[in-house]
């Protein structure tokens, strides 16, 4: 897949978290339709302003 091959853009643009970031609740990921939003620990989602 592109992402795994493009990692720093991938994490740049909020499609992939580095699996070595303690906070990935800190990391802003990018869901289609939405922006960019934080996930939690329910499986949910807050956006991002």
């Amino acid at each position: 897949m592109w992402v795994h091959t493009h990692q720093r853009e991938a994490m740049e643009q909020g499609w992939i978290v580095s699996g070595l970031n303690d906070h990935p609740e800190q990391v802003p990921v990018r869901i289609y339709g939405k922006g960019l939003v934080l996930l939690d620990n329910m499986g949910g989602y807050t956006l991002c302003s």
